[in-house]
């Protein structure tokens, strides 16, 4: 499975990077946790805390839920209950907050525990802890890493559908892909893609494109640029594999003037 682990420098609010205090390190281990747990039974994995700075730090433990926008970038929230595929208010932790001396390092299980009423119809979940470290006794912004957790129930099935396609001249020489692809299964889709221009039945591009995990009933929007083409009739190629049996393509012809 393709795994996007993500380290944040987030401080006082979700998604804002603010410098922190010059002695200030904090590594957080891992980032990025699959889980299969059952509805009425628990698990736990280890996560490990790491002061490498020159000061005491306060480390706190936060729940947090998030989700990926349309451009595939992060976005945090305020723990959900409202959320239907958060499992944030089933894990846990022994302590929510603890000081760290320099060079020192703390681990300790982060559990998961789904009641018997959980439902047991194939789905994914998913949800995590910021974990930050502040200065003891001091004012300023300190550095953070965010515990992404995924859990899956049963055997939940990726169906990713491409919705639109087309590309637009961007300057004298260049062009804009734009792709609309949109999760309509039960399970993330995780994505690479290989977009291949032609032209006159000549490859004259043929690149990788990544793309993070695609949620179920999420949209994401694939736009990527295009350089040094001059003007002339091409076709984009564009070939989607989300780890099933099937993968999308889609194919556009366009001119540079």
């Amino acid at each position: 499975m393709r795994l996007a682990a993500v380290l944040l420098t987030v401080a006082a609010a979700f998604g804002v990077a603010q410098p922190a205090r010059a002695g200030l390190s904090l590594t957080v281990e891992p980032l990025v946790q699959e889980l299969r747990v059952a509805p009425g039974s628990s698990g736990a994995f280890a996560v490990k805390v790491t002061n490498g700075g020159t000061e005491s730090e306060k480390v706190s433990v936060e729940p947090i839920d998030w989700n990926v926008t349309t451009d595939g970038a992060l976005q945090f929230h305020q723990a959900n209950l409202a959320n239907a595929h958060s499992v944030t208010r089933y894990l846990s932790v022994p302590a929510y907050q603890f000081v760290l001396a320099p060079g020192a390092s703390r681990e300790f299980p982060l559990s998961v525990r789904l009641p018997a009423s959980f439902s047991t119809a194939p789905a994914v979940y998913w949800g995590g802890f910021l974990i930050r470290g502040a200065s003891v006794g001091k004012s300023g912004v300190g550095p953070a890493g965010t515990v992404f957790v995924y859990e899956t129930v049963g055997t939940p099935k990726a169906h990713l559908a491409l919705k639109a396609m087309r590309v637009t001249q961007s300057g004298s020489s260049g062009a804009v892909l734009s792709a609309r692809m949109q999760n309509d299964g039960n399970a993330y889709a995780r994505v690479s893609a290989r977009l291949l221009i032609q032209q006159g039945g000549r490859i004259v591009q043929d690149r990788d494109l990544a793309t993070p995990t695609i949620f179920p009933g999420a949209v994401r929007v694939m736009n990527e640029e295009l350089k040094n083409l001059p003007p002339g009739e091409y076709r984009a190629e564009l070939t989607i594999d989300y780890g099933t049996d099937v993968v999308l393509t889609g194919s556009t012809d366009f001119r540079i003037h």
